[in-house]
């Protein structure tokens, strides 16, 4: 038996860059480019995986007038939406979503992206197109605040409680336990310390598919 019967969950809720898909090439590009535009050291920038480009914006750049953040968020958008070289589904994610299809499990997609970049990786990694994707601007507050997996759970029409969210980062990690979730944390970016919270971890989305439909 796997975990969504054995708890009675109703439903997945996953992020998307580093869960089901590997962005990282395309992520590292924008963010470095943007900060040489900006003239910061993007080796010592406070730079964090899995939060709304305009939080790392204003980490960045601490007291950058609010006008100035929005511009460099925008730039930063369409630097993204552009590049989508190297975006690809993570080994494992379309068997995964096959197998909850078929078992009728419902799932979703929390993102941190805002929309027309959320769309843009999903299509370049070929994986599906659920029918709830949550992305930056469904939600006014991001990761690690529980916002996105609340209005996601809201939009599936079951309680968050009966949903199973799967992550890869801690800021994640921390929003699906603040949401009162189940949380599965896949190591595939962050080491296992890293994400400790979580109350299970596997190695990859073969583990994860074994330990949700058994």
């Amino acid at each position: 038996m796997g975990l969504i019967d054995e708890r009675g969950m109703a439903a997945v809720i996953f992020d998307m860059d580093g869960t089901l898909i590997d962005s990282h090439a395309s992520v590292e590009r924008a963010w470095q480019r943007l900060a040489a535009a900006m003239e910061i050291d993007y080796a010592t920038a406070a730079f964090q995986h899995g939060v709304p480009s305009i939080n790392n914006i204003r980490a960045i750049a601490p007291g950058i007038p609010e006008a100035d953040a929005l511009a460099w968020n925008r730039i930063h958008l369409q630097m993204e939406i552009e590049d989508t070289e190297g975006v690809v589904a993570l080994d494992g994610a379309l068997p995964l979503l096959r197998a909850l299809e078929s078992a009728q499990i419902p799932w979703a997609i929390a993102t941190g992206c805002q929309y027309g970049l959320g769309e843009a990786r999903q299509q370049a990694a070929g994986i599906p197109r659920p029918e709830v994707f949550v992305m930056f601007g469904d939600y006014a507050v991001g990761k690690p605040a529980p916002e996105p997996f609340l209005v996601a759970a809201q939009k599936l029409g079951v309680p968050p409680s009966a949903t199973v969210v799967v992550e890869d980062a801690p800021s994640g990690v921390a929003a699906g336990l603040a949401a009162g979730a189940l949380v599965v944390a896949v190591a595939e970016t962050h080491d296992r310390s890293e994400l400790g919270a979580a109350h299970f971890i596997v190695e990859d989305l073969h583990q994860l598919l074994d330990l949700l439909l058994g």
